[in-house]
């Protein structure tokens, strides 16, 4: 057979155009397929794959970075804080932002608000390396719940008695009392929220000659603090202070405010938002000749409270401290006195005193203006003996105080009272718990700007001491009395209670094991209006753990202080909830 040769010669030609194309189209060829191809993918937008947190996640870590992965590399100019915004109800929060490849985090300025709702967008201005655009705007949610409480940190050896505070910002202070040879001193140090560290430890008691023992302190909002402690100089019990000043950044000059007449025991310190402070003690006064018996008698001596007033404006203390009750009487001693500050610069005391047929539990109020104002009974005396008062105020100057009293039921309940400050008048004390199976002790509270509390105590169950615990809110009253740990294994004792404006309360305690003591912690959730789980706050199996402290931040983030037997010295420990 004859093959046409024009023919097959066309059709190959046109075979081999037709390829060419193909192979063209498809990114053949030596360089022109190359450029069409990154035309191809300019074109595309850039997508969203995924995000962290994902999209209505619940209980995430107050202090996470949130992410959000792209579909290409993109340009890291158009990834900022105006185009990756994180928000709380509307208002955007501070944070940066950084950029790998395909990943873009936004790290929080500060940790985030736990049960609060946030929203994440990623604008259309947001683009990827070649310039292409987000077609449209992503948005996702989630809500900070759950915080773990960090490893425990040694703050100083041969160091007992911790207290802190907090304030506004997060910040914390803390003061304990440290063996230095054969005196001891007191400590304080600082933690930057901003920095998240610790700074230097600072010697706030610099007389060796004497020591220092059981350190106080208040904190106000702004970070300014006053400490207050007894120190012994070899004669006599003198009541010590020290003042931060968070403007400056330091602690000024220790200064002695009671004089040589008298013993002084058991400061107590109180700060109002202004700074002005308050600091209480337990003086021994007399001798006092004793009526009921001949002048040659033995004397006697009383135990009385007494404050002094520090005025920032000025950073004075009053000249003369003043009486707050005038009871010398023999055996009319008082005892376990507690004060609180509103941000006006008020004051209220509340302390324990025998009146000759009972113990019952006292106030006065300290007025702007006008001074203290004349001291009265705020317990129900036909109940029996009350003891051991604590008390804390909210934002308009209302107060609660509690404490422990003997009842008709032949035991030790916790009591509670509520002052008003618009009438400057206490209500009627009312029982908080009523397990009458054994004896309630050393009732806490904890006081919110709204005005609802916090209460926790120990209380014996007939084999051991469990934490209790109660809520008052305001308008509405005191709920049922309730445990907030049911570990049975050991007694749970000596619990504290703090709280923030947001209603997040912690309590610590310490708690018996097989072994040893521990530091256990639980939660209180405002948006369950319910206790948690309690937990372990401390793992370290070398000795015992005692006397908890607590403080709560606006944020949530939670920091305790205790000590701790190491198996060699006692150290001061502490943990954040972050």
């Amino acid at each position: 057979m004859r093959i046409n040769s024009e023919v097959l010669s066309f059709k190959g030609s046109l075979t081999l155009t037709l390829l060419s194309v193909l192979v063209s189209a498809c990114g053949g060829g030596a360089g022109s397929g190359d450029s069409n191809t990154a035309n191809l993918s300019d074109a595309i937008a850039p997508t969203v794959l995924s995000t962290d947190p994902a999209s209505l996640s619940r209980n995430v870590a107050a202090r996470t970075p949130i992410s959000v992965t792209f579909s290409e590399s993109m340009d890291p100019g158009s990834l900022t804080a105006r185009t990756f915004v994180v928000s709380a109800g509307g208002v955007p929060i501070a944070g940066t932002v950084s950029v790998a490849g395909s990943a873009a985090t936004f790290t929080p300025a500060v940790d985030l608000d736990l049960n609060t709702l946030y929203t994440v967008s990623v604008t259309t201005g947001v683009k990827d390396s070649a310039g292409n655009a987000m077609a449209t705007a992503y948005n996702w949610q989630f809500t900070p719940g759950t915080r773990l409480w960090s490893a425990a940190r040694a703050m100083a050896t041969d160091a007992f008695s911790p207290q802190t505070g907090t304030d506004g910002a997060g910040n914390i202070i803390l003061v304990w009392q440290q063996k230095e040879g054969n005196n001891y001193s007191i400590w304080a140090n600082r933690y930057d929220s901003g920095a998240r560290q610790w700074g230097l430890a600072t010697l706030l008691q610099t007389d060796n000659t004497g020591s220092g023992y059981v350190p106080k302190l208040a904190v106000n909002a702004s970070g300014h603090a006053v400490a207050a402690w007894q120190h012994y100089d070899g004669n006599r019990y003198h009541v010590w202070v020290n003042h931060y000043d968070a403007v400056l950044g330091q602690w000024g000059a220790v200064q002695a405010i009671t004089g040589n007449a008298s013993d002084a025991f058991d400061p107590q310190v109180a700060i109002s938002a202004n700074g002005n402070a308050i600091v209480v003690w337990r003086g021994q006064d007399g001798p006092f000749d004793d009526p009921a018996t001949s002048l040659t008698a033995p004397e006697y001596y009383a135990s009385s409270l007494w404050a002094k007033h520090y005025t920032a404006a000025t950073n004075t203390w009053d000249a003369v401290p003043v009486a707050l009750e005038m009871d010398n009487d023999k055996g009319h001693d008082v005892g376990a006195a507690q004060l609180a500050m509103d941000s006006l610069g008020n004051g209220l005391v509340v302390w324990q005193q025998f009146n000759g047929t009972v113990t019952s539990v006292y106030a006065t109020r300290y007025i702007v203006g006008s001074g203290w104002a004349v001291a009265g009974s705020i317990s129900t005396a036909s109940a029996g003996v009350a003891t051991d008062p604590q008390i804390a105020v909210d934002g308009s100057g209302n107060a609660i105080a509690v404490w422990r009293q003997y009842d008709a039921n032949a035991r030790y309940s916790v009591w509670a009272s509520r002052y008003v400050a618009a009438t400057l008048a206490w209500g009627i004390p009312v029982v908080i718990e009523n397990d009458n199976s054994g004896d309630a002790f050393a009732p806490q509270l904890a006081v919110n700007s709204a005005g609802d509390a916090w209460v926790v105590w120990h209380q014996h169950d007939g084999a051991t001491y469990n934490i209790g615990s109660n809520r008052y809110t305001v308008n509405v009253g005191w709920s049922s009395a309730a445990l907030i740990e049911a570990n049975d294994t050991g007694n749970a004792m000596h619990a504290r209670v703090a709280v923030n404006a947001n209603g997040d309360a912690f309590a610590v305690w310490e708690q018996a094991e097989e072994a040893r003591t521990s530091v256990w912690s639980n939660r209180y959730d405002p948006s369950l209006q319910a206790w948690r789980m309690a937990a372990l706050v401390e793992m370290d199996d070398n000795g015992d753990a005692h006397a908890p402290q607590i403080n709560v931040d606006s944020t949530g983030n939670a920091s305790a202080a205790w000590r701790q037997w190491d198996g060699a010295r006692w150290k001061v420990l502490t943990s954040r909830y972050q």
